[in-house]
């Protein structure tokens, strides 16, 4: 007997099996282009990773170029101390600050991370006198989301040498200026610590006349206030005694 294809039910059969269709279609898909995607954002931090040391170059082999300059190295958080028995080929400081064993909870965040990793990567840049600068992985939440970047410090440890962003979920045209260079930029040189060692960053709508007080600010994003201090708060949290801080004081100790 032939089928009434007017029918609700043969109407419901056809949707039904072309969904299951387009479902496994797109399931292959994603899984057949997982490891291209992780490649791709591999690639990516390595970019960014080179544009925060001041070296990348526009159009160049990104994994030689990193190859060549960037040396991987763990450390422990907060002590900075060297951390040899991770490897730095597969850690993942995300998924280590959400496992107990690997990291813990944060009560007083104002980066809004939730979790810190025990363990962190730092990528060094290598000159002929040794480490020139030094690279750090950053994130915390803006208006959207969280922010991920690198943060470039000199060997000093006192001094910022560049700053990238390279996933968010910030406002087109407002928060999602912190992927603008230019504004990356003006971080260049900034001095984020106090007299006391203390991470005093601003970002505020005018960067005042007095030097000493300058040092401490950059131009805040217009029309995103809230991504403005989630960036405030991010480098503030990270440079500080909990993230950063104390390796940055053993790095300058070596000079």
């Amino acid at each position: 007997m032939p089928r009434n294809k007017e029918s609700t039910g043969f109407v419901v059969t056809v949707a039904i099996v072309l969904s299951l269709v387009c479902a496994t279609l797109v399931s292959v898909a994603a899984i057949g282009l997982k490891p291209i995607q992780e490649v791709n954002a591999a690639k990516e931090k390595k970019k960014n990773i080179l544009m925060a040391a001041g070296i990348y170059q526009d159009g160049g082999d990104i994994e030689a170029l990193f190859k060549d300059n960037i040396e991987v190295a763990a450390i422990a958080i907060p002590s900075g101390q060297p951390a040899n028995d991770i490897d730095v080929n597969t850690f993942d400081a995300v998924k280590a600050a959400k496992d107990a064993s690997t990291g813990q909870s944060l009560d007083d965040d104002p980066a809004k991370i939730g979790y810190i990793a025990n363990h962190a990567l730092v990528y060094q840049l290598k000159g002929e006198a040794g480490i020139e600068k030094v690279i750090l992985p950053i994130r915390g939440y803006g208006l959207w989301g969280t922010m991920y970047g690198f943060l470039a410090m000199n060997k000093d440890g006192q001094t910022i040498e560049g700053l990238t962003f390279y996933e968010h979920k910030e406002t087109p045209g407002l928060g999602a200026e912190i992927a603008n260079p230019s504004w990356q930029a003006t971080w260049v040189g900034k001095q984020p610590y106090d007299e006391n060692n203390i991470p005093q960053m601003r970002l505020v709508k005018a960067i005042s006349p007095n030097p000493d007080v300058a040092e401490h600010q950059v131009d805040t994003l217009a029309g995103a206030t809230l991504t403005s201090r989630g960036v405030e708060a991010t480098i503030n949290f990270w440079l500080g005694e909990r993230g950063y801080g104390p390796y940055l004081s053993q790095l300058a100790s070596q000079e």
